[in-house]
This record gives structure tokens, sequence and C-alpha cells, in this order.
């Protein structure tokens, strides 16, 4: 899709280096061959992106970098000495694909022409092998729309042709790094659980995380997918090709479709295709989603969707059947929405988000400083929604805060630290506001709801994002439920409004028993190279018959015989033994409905991975102490804490 406004200042001071360069080249390769009937410059540009190579070459999005009169090209640069060779278009094709997937910023290789081809009729071919749909998400569409152009020489030798190429990116490979590294998260956070869903789901889960996260800006040179899925602001190509990557992952099988203005998907549900356009969707509400799996008939906003030639013949048709008819679904009508926005270190006021959609930042290390919120589409209900912020240095607001207040501070640096968020009103009994934050060391804690606490206090660890959605009563959320609060024993500020599900206690060397804490807190210490000598574990309000038992390894004794029930003291007291490892599993009908999560701060090492249901914490044969713990219940075939 061609960009909507388009610069048309060229750089010419590096179309110059650029042909010289070239040139230089040309000169040696035919020096090198002696035998060459043939050589020549080739520029190529993604004509779906570009009018001419001009407008090519004047474009600063592609990844040019002139350094002291070189021209460079950012990427991994080829270092192998011995030149490639290759017997095919489709091997050369892979070849250079392979490159290009990298961001190499040179490419050599020879090709073997045994069909007879010119130097250009070869790199024809061979582009069209490059760009061919396979089984990477990270190729096919996404690498042709990441695409730019390339410049480069060809040496027609006497055992083939000799192709030296420049490509140029819309992302750089550290870009690509970073879409790696959010693309991983997204599907083991936001998406979780994508595995076991229906096609149907997670094309849906995808089209709503992009709706509601990502902003339109029109006439921009925000094309590549590195301004979408990382940036959020983003042309039509950046929504396109982030739902084409995130949907690849997923083994959802999906294309995008374009003609010289716009661009959009098809993604495959059952044995057809449908149209999906998240570009004229965002920040618009499911219920409201006007361009959501549409067949081609219902698919129209003017010439807007007019497909391109190439993506029109009957072997694309016939690759790519679409559906006769729009598919069937049911979008969710009765929620209340939720708009909400952060004010965040170094950024400001971040814009407003929608039922569910990440406000801060996540792998920046900045700081949540206040936050404001309001209801949407509640006209006819007696609803409003009120919150409270815990501040550094400060502890809990003394009042809640109505809708559109700020909540925590401007302009003094101090981090929020936790949250509590309440529905009011008669109509607020059929409805559960669900919030999660993303904690520093941490990441993203569980939901909490309905005036819960979510986050940390004690322990003086930044708010850094937050999700807020309201759900009909009896609905969830995807993702964890519960372990939204952490508190430490020495000083814990109990949540008296949760429901305790299960609490536990430490004694610890030089100080005794700490106060009982619950589901997730941190009982013990760290950081002050204590021992935790002795533990006691029980249930508390969950709705099944049963409890916990638990036994721990000793220093000098080993694992105790004898499992310890509901409140029963494991370890000991008086004798100077460190624990080095536990044990914890639930029994009777409490063992049907939960699993026991559990981890252990060691000395050296810190804090273990999460372990489940009766499996070892610690390290019993290393001799290392346990100087902290945290225990949550998470229902039955839910995501566990990470």
């Amino acid at each position: 899709m061609k960009k909507i406004v388009r610069r048309k200042v060229a750089r010419v001071l590096m179309f110059l280096i650029l042909t010289t360069v070239l040139l230089v080249n040309i000169r040696t390769a035919n020096v090198y061959a002696q035998t060459s009937d043939e050589a020549g410059v080739i520029t190529d540009y993604n004509s779906d992106y570009y009018d001419s190579c001009d407008e090519f070459m004047g474009d600063d999005s592609a990844h040019f970098i002139v350094d002291d009169g070189n021209l460079v090209l950012e990427g991994n640069d080829s270092e192998e000495e011995t030149i490639p060779r290759f017997e095919t278009v489709k091997e050369a094709g892979a070849y250079l694909r392979a490159c290009m997937v990298n961001r190499s910023g040179m490419v050599e290789f020879i090709f073997a022409n045994v069909e007879g081809y010119s130097g250009s009729e070869g790199f024809t071919v061979i582009k069209s092998e490059t760009f061919i749909e396979t089984d990477s998400p990270k190729e096919g569409d996404y690498l042709y729309w990441n695409y730019a152009g390339l410049q480069g020489t060809f040496d027609v030798l006497e055992n083939g042709i000799k192709y030296t190429l420049r490509p140029s990116y819309l992302s750089t490979a550290k870009q690509e790094a970073e879409i790696d590294e959010k693309v991983k998260s997204l599907l083991e956070n936001e998406f979780a659980g994508w595995e076991t869903q229906d096609e149907f789901t997670r094309v849906k889960n995808v089209y709503k995380w992009v709706t509601y996260n990502f902003t339109f800006v029109a006439g921009s040179d925000r094309h590549s997918t590195y301004s979408g899925i990382i940036e959020r602001e983003t042309v039509c190509q950046g929504f396109s090709s982030t739902i084409y990557r995130l949907l690849r992952e997923m083994n959802i099988s999906c294309r995008i479709i374009a003609n010289d203005d716009h661009g959009w998907n098809i993604v495959k549900i059952g044995d057809y295709y449908y149209n999906i356009d998240s570009t004229w969707d965002v920040n618009t509400k499911e219920s409201e989603w006007s361009n959501f799996l549409l067949c081609n008939s219902n698919f129209e906003l003017g010439q807007m969707h007019n497909r391109g030639n190439r993506f029109s013949t009957d072997e694309f048709n016939q690759m790519y059947p679409m559906a006769e008819d729009d598919y069937q679904w049911e979008p969710q009508t009765d929620v209340v929405g939720i708009e909400y926005k952060t004010h965040v270190q170094s950024h400001g006021w971040q814009g407003w988000k929608l039922d569910g959609a990440t406000s801060g930042t996540v792998g920046e290390g900045k700081r949540l400083e206040a936050i404001t919120m309001h209801l949407k589409d509640e006209e006819y209900l007696d609803i409003d929604v009120e919150y409270m912020s815990h501040i550094q240095s400060k502890g809990w607001e003394s009042d809640w805060k109505t809708s559109d207040s700020i909540s925590g501070t401007e302009g003094k640096s101090k981090r929020l630290e936790a949250i509590k968020i309440r529905l009011t009103g008669n109509d607020s009994n059929d409805y559960d506001v669900f919030y999660r934050v993303h904690v520093q060391t941490f990441g993203w804690l569980g939901w909490a709801k309905n005036g819960e606490c979510a986050g940390t206090t004690g322990i003086s660890k930044r708010l850094e994002g937050i999700e807020i959605i309201v759900l009909p009563k009896g609905e969830l959320p995807e993702g964890m439920i519960g372990y939204s609060y952490i508190s430490y024993g020495k000083n814990t500020l109990l949540d008296e409004n949760r429901e305790k599900e299960i609490s536990y206690s430490s004694h610890v060397q030089s100080y005794g028993w700490q106060k009982s804490i619950s589901d997730g807190s941190i009982s013990g210490t760290f950081g002050e190279g204590k021992r935790l000598e002795a533990f006691k574990i029980a249930l508390g309000d969950i709705d099944c018959e049963g409890g916990v038992t638990y036994r721990s390894y000793v220093e000098g004794i080993g694992w105790e015989n004898q499992w310890k029930y509901d409140d029963s003291i494991s370890g000991t007291e008086g004798q100077a033994r460190a624990i080095y490892a536990m044990q914890i599993r639930l029994y009777g009908d409490a063992e049907e409905k939960y699993d026991v999560y559990y981890r252990v701060h060691i000395q050296t090492y810190g804090w273990l991975e999460w372990v489940k249901n009766g499996e070892a914490a610690g390290l019993e044969n290393a001799e290392k102490r346990v100087e902290a713990m945290q225990i949550v219940l998470i229902p039955k075939n839910l995501e566990g804490p990470k």
C-alpha cells in the first residue's frame, strides 16, 4: 500500500554516494571476472510502497546511514569469505530470504543460471521466490511489507551470475529483536492459552488487542511492524503486518491484501477466508466492530477495499477462497466500558485506553505516577467507578477518587505502588471490575476485583502498567485470577477487603514468628541473610472441603517423616536449623478445585521458579537456607504465576 502522504524531497547526496559505490563495484566485478559479457546495476523498490525509485531513495524510514562518505545499511553484513553458489532459483531465493530476515546489509551469492536468464531477469525470479509464503511468521507478507528496496550489481560469469545486493528495510535488526521479545511476551501473557483456543477466538483476541491498543496516525511515515507492535502509532501497514505476524505465530493462515491507498488482512477460519480491517475499527468496542470477518460482498468502504491486481487473479482466489457469507458470531453487548489513562515517568500523560488494553509501559522501567478513569456506555445504568492509589512515601490516599479525578501525583516523581478500584451505584452488583498491574521485579500479577489491592506495599516496587475491564457478574477475564497483591511479612499492610484463600506465617532467625499473611505475599526476609526455621499454612475462605499439607527439608535432619496439616508447625523452633526446601499440596475437595503454587528465596540464588502441588521448592542437597516464601491458590485450569 503506497503512502497516503509522500515526501517528495529526495536525498540527493545519498543518491550520488550510492551511485559512486555501485560504479566502483561494477568495475571491480569486471576485473574479477574477466570473462564477463554482461554487468549492470540493480535497483529495486517495493512497488506496493513507493511510486518510484526516487521516492525510495528519499525515504528517511528506509534504513540508510551515510557515514564519512560511505554508504552503510543497517543489519548484519555477511562475513563469509567464500561466496555461496546455488543451482536453482528456489535455493537462491531461500538464501536471500534468510539474509533479509536477519536484516543483512549486504548479500552476495552466485546463481548457476542453467535457464539462461539475463542478470536482471535472474534477479526478478529470485526475488519472487524470496517473498513466497512459508511456515515462518517472519517471512512471506511480514518480510515483504517491511522491505523497502535494494541497490546492487550483477556480473555474468562463466559459472553463473554473481549478485551483490544491499537491501534496505523499514526495521533494523535491533528493532526486529525487540519485536521478537514483544511477540514472545504477548503469547505468554495477553494471549496465554492460545494453543487450546479455536481459530475464531485466536483471531478475535488478536484483533481486539490491536484495535484497543493502536493509534492510527494518518499521513505519517510509520509503516513498519515496529511502529505498530512496539510504538503503537502507525498507519494501515503497521496494523495489518502486526495482525499477520501475531496470527501466523498462532498457526492461523493469514494474508495482507492491499491497493494503492490501503491495506487489510484476510484470515482463515474453517475452510474459507474472511476480511478483517483493524485500521477502521481502531479504538472501537467489540460490539461496534464493522470490519470484522466479512465476506467480499459486505466488505465495502467506497473504493478503499478494492483489491490490487495481484490479489485479484484466479490463481490467488483459488489459493485463498473467500467465504460467501460473513462469519456468524455474537459480540458482547452488555459490557460496561471503561476508559483510563496514566501519567508515566518522563512520558507524561498517555492517551486513553479502553477495556483491558495496557496503559503505562512494559520493559522500560518507567513508574506510573497518576491515573484517571471513567465508565462508558452506562447512560441507562446507575453505576460509576471509584479508585484509590498507594503512593511512594505517602501510603494510601485518604479518600476514594471519583470519575475523571486524578489519583496519584504529577511533577513530584512519586511512584504508584498499589491501587484499588470499585464500582458504585444500584446496578454495580450486576458487574465486576477487574484490574491487574505490571510491577517492578514481579511483572504482571493476577487479576484483582471490586476494591481488592493490586500491586505491592512495603517493598518499594513501582507500578509500570495497568489493565482494567468491567464484565457482567460471573464472567472472568483471560489470564491468572488471584495473586494480585504482595505485601512483606515484616511490615505488611494487610488488604482487609480480600477474602483470604491461603494464609501462612514464618519463624525467622532472630525475629521469631512473623504475622500471618496471605495469597502471594512475602513471608520471611530477603537481603538480610536470615534463615527461615519454621512455617505454618492454613486455607482460608474457599468454598470447598479439604485442606493443605506440607513438610520441610531441615538442616541436619533432611525431609520430615510426617507431613504437617492445617496450621501445624513444620520445621523447628529454638534449634537454629535452617529450612533448605519445602513441599506443599492440597487434599480433599480443595485438591480438585485448586492448584497451590509456591516459591522460595534462598541463599545465594535469590528467588527460584514457581512450583506447584507437592513439587520441591528449594535445593535440599545444596545446603542453601530458605529466607522467604510466597504461596498462592489458583483455580484449576488457569495459568499460574511466572
